[in-house]
Parts: structure tokens; C-alpha cells; sequence
């Protein structure tokens, strides 16, 4: 499965603790859970709020359209 990157506007995380899903749009953080309290990064700084300036920056470029692709087995780098 292949995915726009322009087409992206939540994650879904989901509570390795408590198995709890969550949703959040692209432009918001989340830094514990919601329901067990448990620490989801060491830093202060959530790694979603560099995540959704990255986006925003790459969607800027109107030369290029840009795929996540999320059933890919091997690990490559090459022009189709």
C-alpha cells in the first residue's frame, strides 16, 4: 500500500502499555497516554511537531509527489 504524503492528515499511535489507539491529527502532539499515563518520549520535545513541519515543507514542492509505502519487504533505493 502506497500512501500521498499531501493526503496524510492523522496518525494512529497505539499505547505499547496499555494497547489504548489513538488518533491525532498531523499538526498535533501527543506525549502520554491518555489512559495509563505512560511516557511516550524521554525528550520534552514530541517528535510529531518536527514530523508535521517536515510535511508541510515537502508538500511546498509542487515538482514532486511524494509516497509513504507501508508493504514494501525489501529495503531499496531506485527510480521506477
Amino acid at each position: 500500500m502506497e500512501q500521498e504524503i499531501a493526503k496524510i492528515k492523522k496518525f494512529k499511535l497505539e499505547c505499547k502499555n496499555c494497547e489504548t489507539q489513538i488518533i491525532i491529527n498531523t499538526h498535533c502532539s501527543i506525549k502520554n497516554c491518555p489512559v495509563c499515563g505512560l511516557k511516550f518520549y524521554d525528550n520534552l520535545e514530541s517528535p510529531f511537531e518536527n514530523l508535521h513541519e517536515q510535511i508541510l515543507l515537502i508538500n511546498k514542492n509542487k515538482n514532486v509527489k511524494v509516497y509513504f509505502v507501508c508493504d514494501e519487504k525489501e529495503n531499496s533505493c531506485k527510480a521506477i
